[in-house]
């Protein structure tokens, strides 16, 4: 292989890197990319079936018992 084609490889692999390492958070809040992870908030503080029915997630998202989405309070998505 000539040196120029060894230099252009090295170029393409930076830039595919640049372009697809996960984006940091940032000084006014954080930003969500694709590779953050979603987790359930679980509800075990008191005894019996946990919030009734409604799912809670780490990235505002919950879950109504009926199946309705809620994304920060706001409704997003509805079965019925």
């Amino acid at each position: 292989m000539k040196t120029s084609h060894l230099i252009l490889l090295g170029a393409l692999g930076v830039a595919a890197w640049l372009v697809l390492k996960p984006k940091a958070a940032s000084a006014a809040g954080r930003t969500t990319t694709t590779f953050d992870k979603v987790t359930e908030i679980l509800n075990n503080s008191v005894p019996g079936e946990a919030a009734w029915g409604w799912t809670y997630y780490n990235n505002g998202v919950a879950i109504g018992p009926d199946g309705t989405y809620y994304k920060n309070g706001e409704k997003v998505w509805s079965p019925a």
